[in-house]
């Protein structure tokens, strides 16, 4: 099975330019890790018309579930975003509707890759 991460914006210009090795994702209270050390993970980009533009995979390095509050502001640039401003919102708008708004303090799980292609 092949797992893929959508990126939008600077996160996907940051794996185009190669400096993103960090994803993060809502981790749900029940849920156990969505990809495992050694993984490949195909990145994807949004493009016009719904349409999905490929930008390469990476092979997944770690995988820890953490209080989104505790990231650090490097790990914010590992995740493709200049500061924690933009990560926040862009978190907020892609998952606060499903529950796991930046303002909560969600578990996240911080997947760190290394970029092959």
């Amino acid at each position: 099975m092949t797992i893929t991460f959508t990126l939008e914006g600077c996160a996907a210009e940051a794996f185009r330019a190669g400096n993103m090795t960090l994803h993060c994702i809502p981790a749900p209270a029940d849920s156990g890790s969505p990809v495992l050390a050694g993984a490949r993970v195909d990145f994807v980009a949004k493009a016009a018309y719904g349409k999905l533009e490929p930008l390469g995979f990476a092979f997944i390095t770690e995988v820890a579930r953490a209080r989104l509050d505790l990231i650090t502001d490097d790990e914010i640039r590992a995740a493709g975003y200049p500061n924690w401003t933009l990560f926040s919102a862009t978190w907020t708008a892609l998952y606060g509707a499903k529950g796991f708004s930046w303002d909560v303090d969600p578990d996240a799980w911080m997947i760190r890759f290394s970029v092959t292609g």
